[in-house]
């Protein structure tokens, strides 16, 4: 029996709105034949009748029509919601447009380092050698890219230059980091495992994510050391 339940609810969830059309159309012709009959003249009621194309057509055209429509409708529903769940089950990588802040003091003053996240939004399919790196600088300051970015929380060595996100799965990469006053912005990299550095001053950054059968996904931030020599940065929409 629950068998028969699953696909009858099946049937109704790909074609819901032939469903919501019919009920619709069939409550608003009720209504108005309800009307005609208790306020409607006597000639207008006996024009409605003779309008009425029902009885002209018969039974079985009304029957053959609707059963033909609906299985257009059950057709088509079930594409869309075929497509729909494949959409879904697609790998899908994105770097979010938001940049996070991480200050803290040590004995060099104030620090701050900046993250990002990066985001498989497939609700099915695990996504293997992601790969998150500083594509383009500008002003270039670096000659040498793309520069492979550190995986957060990755106290390994060497450091790891990739890793596999599950579905909807969520994974930091270091960007940036500063100390207050100081004269360069350091680029957590995976080099050398001691970062990049480049000259304090205000730069346009594009990361990009690639993985194993997926299309690439990147994002741009502006960087910059304010007045007081303390590192901002915040995505460009």
């Amino acid at each position: 029996m629950w068998i028969l339940e699953d696909r009858l609810k099946h049937i109704g969830r790909i074609a819901r709105w032939w469903w919501a059309v019919t009920y619709g159309a069939w409550t608003l012709l009720c209504s108005f034949d309800v009307l005609v009959e208790h306020y409607g003249s006597e000639s207008f009621k006996a024009s409605y009748n003779n309008g009425w194309i029902a009885p002209k057509w018969g039974l079985h055209a009304w029957v053959i029509g609707l059963l033909v429509i609906t299985v257009f409708a059950i057709l088509e529903g079930s594409y869309k919601y075929s497509t729909t769940l494949e959409e879904r089950l697609r790998p899908k990588l994105t770097i979010p447009k938001r940049i996070h802040k991480q200050p803290w003091t040590d004995v060099r003053g104030k620090c701050v380092s900046y993250y990002i996240d990066v985001v498989n939004e497939s609700q099915g399919t695990t996504i293997d050698g992601i790969e998150v790196c500083l594509t383009d600088i500008d002003p270039p300051e670096i000659e040498w890219l793309p520069v492979p970015l550190h995986i957060k929380h990755d106290n390994s060595e060497p450091h790891k230059k990739e890793f596999s996100l599950n579905p909807l799965g969520k994974k930091q990469i270091d960007v940036l980091s500063s100390v207050q006053g100081a004269g360069d912005i350091r680029i957590e990299s995976t080099i050398g495992g001691t970062g990049v550095t480049v000259p304090a001053g205000r730069y346009t950054m594009t990361i990009m994510a690639t993985g194993r059968d997926v299309k690439p996904t990147e994002a741009m931030f502006d960087v910059w050391v304010d007045h007081t020599g303390y590192l901002r940065a915040k995505a460009i929409k």
